[in-house]
C-alpha cells in the first residue's frame, strides 16, 4: 500500500484511504461522512469518545456503522463496553497504516454481505450486529459489564441499536435469534431486575415485617441451659461487667455451648416498636424507584452466544425468514386474503341457508403486556393464543391477524356462536393465568351473522366500534 501520507484539520489520507477525523471541537455532518473510508476519534474525553463510537455504530446506513473507528492517542476509558467498539488505537506512522489496512479490509469483506433482512421484529438490528461481526471477523456476541446499562450488561454490537434504558430488549433481540437458530446460548449469568422496568440496578434493605420500615436493629437471641431461660442479649449484659448473667437464675455465663447458646437473633424496629425474628426482603429500583418483595424480582440470563452454520452462511447467502403470521405453526391468511374469503361467504349467504359469522377478538392492553415483558414474549404469546383459536376450528374456518393484536375469524355453521366464543376466551384466559399469573388482558370479542351484513368493509367496521378498536 501507499504509505503516503496527507493530513488536513479534518481529512486523514493514507495512499488512496480517507479518514474522517472527528474532535469535540468541530462539528460534523452525518451524510458526509459516507464518502470517507473510516473515522478517527481525536479527543481525551472519554464522554465525548463513547458518544461518538455508538453514533457511529448505531447509525442506520451501513456506509457509516460498518467502517472502521480509529482513537488518536490512547486516553483512559473506564468504560470497557467502548473498546469493543473501537478498531485500533493511533500512537505513530505504523498505527496510520495499520488503520488503512483494517478499513480496506472491512469494506472488502462489507461487499460478501447480502442484502436481505430477516423479517421479525428484531430483524433488522440482528442483521446490522451480524454485518458487524462478519466485517471482523468475530463470532461471539459476548456481555459486557456497564454501569450505563439498566441492566448492568451491555453487547456492544447490539445494544448500539437500542437507547440504555431499553437494554432489556437486547436480551428480547437475543432470544428471538436464538429461537430463529442464528444464535446459540452459553450461559454466563443469572440476574435479577425489576418487574416494572426491568432495571438491574437494585437496592436491598431488611425492614420490618409490619411497618416496612429499614430502621430496625438485631441482637442475638441467648438461651441458658441450667434454667433454660430464653432471651435477647441485652437482658444479660451487667452495666459493670463483661461477663454474661442470667437474669432468670442470677448465675454467670462463661462458655457457649456449655452454658448457654445462641440460637436465633430478635430484631426490633425503631419505627413502630415491633419485635420479630424473621425480616423481610426488599429490593428497591434505582431507576424507577419501584419497591417490591425479592420473591417478584424477574430473573435474567445473561449469556454469550455464537454464531451457527446457519446464522453465518445467513450473512452472506441471504435470510429467508418470516414474520409473525407465518412462524405461528397456524394457517393465517393475510388480510388480502382473508377479505377475499369473507365477500366470497357473504355472497353464498345471502343466497343459500347457513349461519355463518364473522368474530373479532381484540386484546385490548396488549402493548402495555409489550411494554413490560418486550416485544419477543409479545410475538410468543400471540403464537400460542393462535395455537388455542385454531384448534377450536374447523376446517372450512379461517382466520388472520390484524395490528397484532385483533384476531378475525369466519365461523362456518356453529350453533350457539355466543357460547363458543366464552369456551374460546377462557381457554385464552387459562393459558394466560397457567404461564403468566402476573398479567392481565383484556379480551373483547364480538360477532356478527354474514346473513345480516351488506359488505365484509362495512362488517369488520361495525365490529370495531363495538370492540373499541383504536
Amino acid at each position: 500500500m501507499d504509505t503516503n501520507l496527507h493530513s488536513t484539520n479534518s481529512v486523514v489520507t493514507v495512499g488512496k484511504i480517507r479518514f474522517y477525523k472527528i474532535n469535540d471541537r468541530i462539528a460534523f455532518f452525518w451524510n458526509a461522512l459516507m464518502a470517507y473510508d473510516g473515522f478517527i476519534i481525536d479527543s481525551s474525553n472519554a464522554v465525548f469518545i463513547r458518544s461518538v463510537a455508538r453514533e457511529i455504530r448505531g447509525h442506520h446506513q451501513p456506509e457509516i456503522y460498518l467502517k472502521g473507528i480509529f482513537l488518536m492517542g490512547n486516553p483512559e476509558l473506564k468504560n470497557r463496553a467502548v473498546y469493543s467498539l473501537i478498531d485500533g488505537f493511533i500512537l505513530g506512522e505504523e498505527d496510520l497504516n495499520m488503520a488503512a489496512n483494517r478499513a480496506q479490509e472491512y469494506f472488502l469483506r462489507s461487499l460478501d454481505i447480502h442484502t436481505s433482512v430477516p423479517k421479525g421484529v428484531y430483524g433488522s438490528i440482528i442483521k446490522k450486529a451480524f454485518d458487524l461481526l462478519y466485517t471482523r471477523q468475530n463470532k461471539t456476541l459476548s456481555p459486557i459489564r456497564d454501569t450505563h446499562s439498566i441492566i448492568g450488561y451491555n453487547y456492544p454490537e447490539l445494544s448500539v441499536s437500542f437507547d440504555e434504558n431499553e437494554e432489556p430488549q437486547v436480551l428480547d433481540a437475543l432470544e428471538w435469534a436464538d429461537k430463529e437458530g442464528l444464535i446459540w446460548p452459553d450461559f454466563q449469568e443469572r440476574i435479577y431486575v425489576c418487574t416494572s422496568c426491568s432495571g438491574g440496578f437494585l437496592s436491598f434493605r431488611e425492614v420490618c415485617p409490619h411497618c416496612k420500615s429499614s430502621n430496625i436493629d438485631g441482637e442475638d437471641l441467648v438461651h441458658h441451659f441450667p434454667c433454660a431461660y430464653i432471651g435477647p442479649l441485652s437482658d444479660f449484659q451487667l452495666e459493670d461487667s463483661s461477663v454474661l448473667n442470667c437474669p432468670k437464675c442470677n448465675k454467670d455465663l462463661h462458655h457457649i455451648g456449655v452454658d448457654y447458646d445462641k440460637p436465633s437473633v430478635i430484631n426490633h424496629c425503631n419505627n413502630c416498636d415491633s419485635i420479630f425474628q424473621d425480616v423481610y426482603v426488599k429490593a428497591k429500583c434505582m431507576n424507577c424507584e419501584t419497591d417490591m418483595d425479592v420473591q417478584y424480582l424477574k430473573s435474567r440470563n445473561i449469556n454469550s452466544y455464537k454464531l451457527t452454520k446457519k446464522g453465518r452462511q445467513a450473512i452472506t447467502k441471504g435470510y429467508s425468514y418470516d414474520g409473525i403470521e407465518e412462524q405461528m405453526d397456524v394457517t393465517l391468511h393475510s388480510m388480502d386474503s382473508f377479505l377475499s374469503l369473507l365477500r366470497y361467504d357473504i355472497i353464498r349467504e345471502s343466497r343459500e341457508l347457513g349461519d355463518d359469522v364473522l368474530t373479532g377478538i381484540y386484546f385490548e392492553n396488549l402493548n402495555d403486556f409489550a411494554s413490560q415483558f418486550g416485544e419477543f414474549r409479545r410475538q410468543s404469546l400471540m403464537r400460542e393464543i393462535a395455537l388455542i383459536v385454531q384448534q377450536r376450528l374447523n376446517d372450512l374456518d379461517y382466520i388472520c391477524l390484524e395490528q397484532s393484536n385483533l384476531f378475525w375469524i369466519v365461523i362456518h355453521d356453529v350453533k350457539n356462536i355466543e357460547k363458543a366464543l366464552e369456551n374460546l376466551v377462557k381457554d385464552i384466559k387459562e393459558l394466560i393465568d397457567r404461564n403468566l399469573p402476573s398479567v392481565k388482558l383484556s379480551i373483547i370479542f364480538e360477532y356478527n351473522h354474514l346473513k345480516a351484513v351488506s359488505s365484509a368493509d362495512a362488517c369488520m367496521i361495525d365490529l370495531k366500534k363495538k370492540m373499541l378498536v383504536e
